[in-house]
C-alpha cells in the first residue's frame, strides 16, 4: 500500500457517507479490530452522553467550557486505560500554569486526540478540522470546551478560524493546533500552515511545541483497530515567547517550532525504536470477519 496523507479521508468517507456516523464507524470496527477495543471506545464516547445534563446545569459559559474540557480529559484517560496505553510524558515541568498557551503538536494517528486529552494538564480546546462537526458525541464536546473549527482551503473561514482562535488565546483558554493540518505519514514532518501560529502572535500567548510518537503503532492512521498496551511518548518544549519579538523573530517563528519538533520526533524515533509507518500495517488492515 503506498502511505500518504489520502489513508486518513477514509474516516472522513465513513461519517459523512452515512446518516448515522457513529453506527458506521462500529460496523466497519468490527471488522477489523481483532482485539475488539475500537467498537468499545465508540460504544465508551456514546456513553459520555449521561454528563449533557451535568453540562446544562453550568451557570456561565465559561463554566460550562470548564466542564466539558474536564469531560474529554476524563474520556481520554478511560480509552488510555482501556487501551492500556504506557504514556511517557517528558517536559510537563515546563509548562506556564499562569497564562494560556498554543500547544503545538504533531499528528500521527486517531489515537493523538485521547492522548493529548489526558496528558495535556491545562484547560485547553482543540483547533480542529470541520470534519469533527460531523461526529454528533465528540462535536458536542469539543464546541463547548471552546474548539475552534477550520474549514480548510476556504480563505475566509480560514480567517474567521484565526479570530476565534486569538480571542481564545487573549481571553485566557489554552488551544491545542495540529500545525501540519492532517495526519503526516511519512519520515519529518509535513509543512506548517502559516495562520495558526499567528494567533499566538495575536495574543501574545507562549507557544509550546510538542511531539507525540508511538500513536502511528497503536493505530495505524486510515485503520478502524487498535493495539493494546503500546509505549506513546509525548515530550514537551519549553516555551516560545511570542510577546516583544522582533519583527525577524516573527518571521522565523515558524521555522523556529518546526525545528524543535523535528529535533523531538527525530530522538522519539530512536528511543522508542519504533518506525514512522507499523510494517504490519497491510491494506487490507485486520479483517478478521466479513458479514
Amino acid at each position: 500500500m503506498e502511505y500518504n496523507e489520502t489513508n486518513e479521508a477514509r474516516y472522513e468517507e465513513i461519517v459523512s457517507s452515512k446518516r448515522q456516523p457513529w453506527i458506521s464507524l462500529l460496523q466497519a470496527a468490527r471488522k477489523e479490530d481483532v482485539h475488539n477495543l475500537l467498537p468499545k471506545v465508540l460504544l465508551r464516547s456514546l456513553g459520555t452522553v449521561r454528563s449533557v445534563p451535568m453540562l446544562w446545569l453550568m451557570p456561565t459559559k465559561r463554566a460550562r467550557r470548564w466542564f466539558a474540557s474536564r469531560k474529554l480529559r476524563k474520556w481520554g484517560r478511560s480509552i488510555c486505560n482501556l487501551v492500556d496505553s504506557r504514556l511517557e510524558v517528558i517536559g510537563k515541568d515546563l509548562i506556564p500554569h499562569d497564562r494560556a498557551c498554543l500547544f503545538v503538536c504533531n499528528h500521527m494517528s486517531p489515537m493523538d486526540i485521547p492522548v493529548l486529552a489526558t496528558v495535556i494538564p491545562e484547560h485547553f480546546a482543540f483547533v480542529a478540522n470541520q470534519i469533527f462537526e460531523t461526529i454528533p458525541v465528540f462535536h458536542f464536546w469539543t464546541k463547548h470546551s471552546g474548539s475552534v473549527y477550520v474549514k480548510q482551503g476556504d480563505g475566509v473561514a480560514e480567517l474567521a478560524a484565526l479570530k476565534s482562535m486569538t480571542a481564545r488565546l487573549a481571553n485566557g483558554t489554552s488551544l491545542l493546533l495540529f500545525p501540519e493540518g492532517y495526519i503526516h505519514q511519512g519520515e519529518g514532518l509535513a509543512l506548517f500552515k502559516r495562520g495558526g501560529l499567528s494567533s499566538a502572535l495575536l495574543a501574545k500567548a507562549p507557544i509550546i511545541p510538542m511531539c507525540l510518537y508511538g500513536t502511528q503503532i497503536a493505530m495505524p492512521p486510515g485503520r478502524l483497530y487498535i493495539e493494546p498496551g503500546v509505549r506513546i511518548r509525548l515530550e514537551f518544549s519549553s516555551p516560545i515567547e511570542t510577546a516583544g519579538m522582533t519583527r525577524n523573530e516573527r518571521k522565523e517563528l515558524i521555522s523556529m517550532v518546526r525545528e524543535r519538533m523535528l529535533s523531538m520526533k527525530a530522538e522519539a524515533q530512536v528511543i522508542t525504536g519504533y518506525p514512522v509507518i507499523d510494517p504490519n500495517f497491510g491494506s487490507e488492515g485486520r479483517v478478521v470477519s466479513e458479514t
